[in-house]
């Protein structure tokens, strides 16, 4: 390949030899206007490939116990203290502070076992410390009409939720059993889940 060929193909100005010396400034600043254009770009792709906001939390070794039938704020004690958090991210007791702007994935999942459970859900909401307000996800898992022990679990995830830097992102969960029972969710770490990334702007 020639020199001036890979400019060329890459719709960029290319010169001949018979560019006069007087010329030669003009190429020069021209060359330097396309260069300013491809730093641009890569700067605008940058910043959506790298440092990207992502946050992950895990179940804390104590975990949350929930009473029977009563929505539960997910608040610091339930999580544990080991997060991942790029991006700017501020967690603090349970609450979760959006960095900037944009669609997030969101998502958080709850695990219960060996009870007659009658429901367990899950859910995040925006702005409140209140259940079902503003929520952004949720799922629920109810029972067939049997007394039975089972271990169920509900995963509430979406994959574009638009948020605004400063919004505040709780978990929620609830558990209901036939005997009235206030149970914890399981003990592993992946018993209780709340990850967000950011997806796109919006």
């Amino acid at each position: 390949m020639a020199v001036g060929d890979a400019a060329g193909a890459a719709g960029l100005t290319t010169y001949g030899d018979n560019l006069l010396r007087k010329d030669i400034d003009l190429a020069l600043n021209q060359r330097g206007d396309e260069i300013a254009a491809v730093m641009a770009r890569a700067t605008a792709l940058e910043a959506a490939a790298l440092n990207v906001p992502k946050f992950a939390a895990t179940r804390s070794t104590n975990g949350q116990t929930m009473v029977s039938g009563n929505w539960t704020s997910m608040n610091a004690g339930a999580w544990n203290s080991k997060t991942k958090n790029v991006g700017g991210f501020v967690w603090d007791g349970g609450a979760l502070t959006v960095p900037r702007a944009g669609y997030y994935m969101v998502a958080a999942t709850m695990h219960c076992y060996v009870n007659d459970f009658v429901t367990v859900a899950v859910q995040v909401n925006r702005n409140s410390a209140t259940a079902d307000q503003n929520v952004v996800a949720k799922a629920e898992w109810s029972a067939p009409n049997i007394d039975a022990d089972v271990s169920p679990s509900a995963t509430a995830v979406r994959l574009m939720v638009p948020l605004n830097a400063g919004d505040v992102l709780r978990v929620h969960g609830l558990q209901r059993n036939r005997g009235a029972d206030t149970l914890n969710s399981g003990g592993n770490g992946y018993d209780l889940t709340f990850d967000a990334v950011w997806m796109d702007a919006i």
